[in-house]
């Protein structure tokens, strides 16, 4: 039982229930089983919790585990204690421990040089490289990153070496040292494993085109920067997209796009703290849980007490600031579509100035404090829509809703299909939603005709796809068959992205570039 169990593990299988582990510990926590035997079954129960989502008991498991292990006996099972002290700092990092999680990269790291498995000794190195870039221990963090590289060369695994220059990247990056920054982004860049396998780079290629994208935001080149925070766009890393997008088209001077951007952003930084809210709340329910099940029946050492005294104030506080910020939110929703509002009043005004400037030049007037009256208030008018946008860019708040939807065409055309036979669509209307699609997504056009060039009707179906209207609305909007929208984007599925696929398949490649 305790060899299946170590399988699963070994092949990622998650444990659902601490049952069969807990008959695992019954049966083998006897004096006549070796200490490496009942090292790895508490190792195992450990594992059971860590994947149900229990941090106190898997780390009270994984403490029992240690407390096992002989390290002075030549036969001690170095191996698993390498990987239990990894699954501690693993367990830290999510509970923002990091003086613990460091202690536990340390442990690891001795183990894996004692044990000759150098590959996972750097990988520990790698970890703690991170740790003091989270820590803003940039010379330092450059100092060891720099070390570590030589490292991977020396003992053959130059693969691997280019990708540590990472913590480099990240420190000079907030060091505002952007020669730095591209030289290592093109040193990080020759790791074999971006053409090759891209799986075995941490985080895949989404890193490369984050901090490609900061780099040309720190030199202020905006449309090298809007292509890498674009490509980053299909991997999960919204908000630092988003935020980039937005820093991206403030630096191009493009309202529209700032707007939507800031929203986006806005709404991708209040899901992440939905997200983080849900996990406090969940972790404080199964600290609470753990307690109540514990009953202080029983004895703990002095460290483990500690060690929960500090999960249960950290996740405590933690969901008081999490709850505060949310509230905060909440509470300037208000005040941002204030913002928005005024902003577009602004644009609106600075419209009709100029065009009375361009009128009073037309008609050739000769009063010359007339035309300096237009320009000082456009000057004006101008330094208002800074600092608002500044306001803007400050608070990063939800604001007014400028999704697609809302658009009045797309209204136009909901207001047709709801009206069922009474199909009034006229060609200018095909031709509205289709600047109205493009002027939102400027490589619209040009990504769903890279391979082939769409006919008309194909053209529409993708227009109407993105503009979020089922298949049957869309064979009635065209007027078409029941099974021409469906039968269209099964072919749409090879002419755009390559491959012949189901319908489906289609959407979800299309909500991927455009959600």
């Amino acid at each position: 039982l305790l060899a299946e169990a170590e399988w699963m593990n070994r092949n990622d299988s998650l444990f659902t229930t601490d049952s069969a582990m807990k008959r695992l510990v019954r049966h083998y926590d006897h004096w006549w089983y070796s200490r490496n035997t009942r090292m790895r079954a508490y190792y195992m129960l450990g594992c059971a919790y860590r994947d149900m989502g229990s941090a106190p008991r898997a780390l009270e498991n994984y403490q029992q585990a240690v407390s096992l292990a002989d390290t002075t006996r030549a036969d001690c099972d170095l191996n698993t204690l390498m990987r239990i002290h990894s699954q501690m700092s693993l367990i830290f990092l999510q509970q923002r421990l990091p003086e613990q999680e460091q202690q536990e990269l340390e442990a690891a790291e001795r183990l894996a040089w004692q044990i000759g498995d150098t590959l996972s000794a750097l990988i520990f190195e790698g970890y703690a490289c991170n740790l003091l870039c989270n820590h803003r221990a940039y010379k330092e963090c450059i100092a060891r990153s720099l070390q570590l590289h030589s490292q991977y060369v020396k003992y053959g695994y130059s693969d691997n070496a280019p990708l540590s220059y990472i913590y480099c990247i990240r420190s000079y990056l907030a060091l505002k040292d952007y020669v730095k920054v591209k030289k290592y982004l093109s040193l990080y860049e020759t790791c074999p494993f971006f053409k090759d396998s891209p799986q075995k780079v941490a985080g895949g290629l989404s890193p490369l085109y984050i901090y490609k994208g900061q780099y040309f935001l720190g030199i202020e080149d905006a449309d090298s920067a809007e292509y890498y925070f674009r490509k980053s766009l299909p991997y999960d890393t919204k908000l630092l997209s988003y935020k980039g997008l937005f820093q991206a088209y403030k630096l191009k001077h493009n309202a529209d796009s700032v707007l939507k951007y800031t929203q986006l952003y806005s709404d991708a930084k209040e899901q992440d703290f939905d997200n983080a809210r849900a996990q406090a709340t969940i972790q404080t329910k199964t600290l609470y849980d753990y307690g109540i099940e514990q009953k202080i029946a029983r004895e703990k050492t002095k460290e483990n007490s500690l060690l929960i005294i500090v999960l249960i104030t950290t996740l405590f506080v933690s969901f008081i600031i999490v709850t505060y910020l949310l509230y905060r939110r909440w509470k300037k929703k208000q005040e941002i579509i204030e913002l928005f509002r005024k902003y577009q009043i602004a644009l609106q005004e600075l419209n009709e100035t100029e065009e009375e400037l361009l009128s009073a030049r037309e008609s050739q007037t000769t009063d010359k404090n007339l035309i300096a009256d237009y320009h000082n208030k456009i000057g004006m008018q101008e330094t208002r829509i800074a600092q608002l946008e500044e306001t803007i860019r400050r608070t990063n708040q939800k604001g007014k809703d400028f999704c697609l939807k809302e658009t009045a065409i797309v209204m136009r055309f909901e207001n047709v299909r709801l009206r069922g036979k009474d199909k009034d669509i006229s060609p200018k209307d095909w031709e509205e939603l289709r600047e109205t699609i493009e002027k939102l997504y400027p490589t619209f056009s040009g990504q769903m005709n890279a391979r082939q060039q769409l006919n008309e009707n194909e053209y529409n179906v993708c227009l109407l796809s993105v503009a979020g209207f089922e298949p049957s609305d869309i064979d009635n909007l065209m007027q078409k068959s029941a099974s021409f929208a469906s039968m269209t984007r099964k072919r749409l599925c090879e002419k755009v992205f390559g491959f012949k696929g189901k319908p489906g398949d289609f959407d979800r490649l299309l909500r991927r570039l455009y959600s």
